[in-house]
């Protein structure tokens, strides 16, 4: 038998998909983009300049699908939570971590 998933069917509750205010990013297009094409919510953590834990696991509910960091030039680094600190939350929580890491050329 065949699975198929339909990220927009309405028994699908986990969409949202936590992230860094600070690594909302544009590579010609926002990083949003595509997560909500996958059926995604984006829920903004922390400030443009700051996230703690604190903040990211505030923002953690049983409708997070996925924990989101990204490492880019593009991306607000200092102040922010280092990628260990999301994968620690990832595996308190139990949900995966994605993790965007560009490389500059």
């Amino acid at each position: 038998m065949d699975v198929i998933l339909n990220p927009y069917a309405p028994n699908v509750t986990k969409r949202n998909i936590v992230i860094a205010k600070g690594h909302i990013v544009d590579y010609g297009t926002s990083i949003e983009v595509p997560i909500r094409m996958g059926g995604g919510t984006i829920i903004e953590a922390g400030f443009a300049n700051a996230c703690s834990k604190a903040h990211f696991e505030s923002k953690i509910t049983d409708d997070t699908a996925a924990l989101l960091y990204v490492k880019s030039h593009h991306a607000v680094q200092k102040g922010m939570l280092e990628l260990e600190e999301v994968v620690e939350l990832g595996k308190k929580y139990k949900v995966p971590v994605i993790v965007d890491a560009a490389k500059r050329k």
